[in-house]
């Protein structure tokens, strides 16, 4: 069994991160980092995404990243400086990350794949992991439809190809983001799937991967902070 740490939608808030992460190495037990996107705004650095990184790092397990929408000019440094699954495939034992970052927004921000692009990329990278015991796939966008791309005025904004490719292939687990209030868990068929929410707001999941996979969803702002982080526009 391998238990993920499951984070997200940093939006260039180092001083909260360093708290909520120092809280969760004296708290957590777990096996992997999970990080899917919006490490930085889009008006942010390359050097303050230097900083974040170096943050996550010091949780000390292996660094599985994707690119948010937001962050689009640091696709290469993720690369670089962390397992990132983006257009790839990273096999730690038995178990398989594999992913496509970005996602789509009315504002234009710096990385906005297209749908055909999620399709092709996720449909190349299953073939290299479809013979893995656990297939986990790391995407920022949510699946459409689903409890998880539900925004405040009732519109669902996830994803179709990528709930396409869920339904179709059956991947053990999903992790998603991008839409922050839709922090939860849900389930395509077979697949589960969850969003961790907002870390700099206290959010995260402990996500045991198991036969049965259990996942937790937790917020520690209330013992950390005595205001939460400042709201996403």
């Amino acid at each position: 069994m391998a238990t993920i740490l499951a984070i997200s939608e940093v939006q260039g808030e180092a001083e909260n991160l360093l708290k909520i992460l120092n809280y969760i190495k004296k708290n957590e037990v777990f096996d992997y980092v999970v990080f899917n996107g919006d490490l930085i705004n889009f008006e942010d650095e390359e050097e303050l995404a230097e900083v974040l990184i170096e943050i996550l790092k010091t949780l000390e397990k292996p660094l599985i990243t994707v690119p948010g929408n937001n962050d689009g000019k640091i696709i290469d440094l993720l690369k670089k400086e962390t397992y990132c699954v983006h257009n790839d495939y990273k096999i730690f034992d038995s178990n398989a990350f594999f992913g496509f970052g970005g996602a789509k927004t009315p504002i234009g921000t710096t990385f906005e794949p297209s749908e055909e692009e999620f399709r092709l990329a996720l449909e190349s990278l299953y073939k290299k992991v479809q013979n893995v015991k656990n297939k986990v796939l790391v995407t920022h966008m949510p699946p459409k439809d689903t409890k998880l791309d539900l925004i405040f005025s009732g519109i669902h904004v996830g994803s179709e190809a990528i709930r396409e490719f869920i339904l179709k292939y059956q991947p053990n687990l999903v992790i998603c983001s991008h839409i922050i209030e839709a922090y939860g868990v849900d389930r395509l068929g077979n697949t589960l799937l969850v969003n961790p929410g907002r870390i700099t707001e206290g959010n995260y999941a402990i996500i045991k991967l198991q036969q049965n996979i259990e996942i937790k969803i937790k917020n520690v702002i209330n013992l950390l902070f005595k205001e939460k982080a400042k709201p996403w526009i």
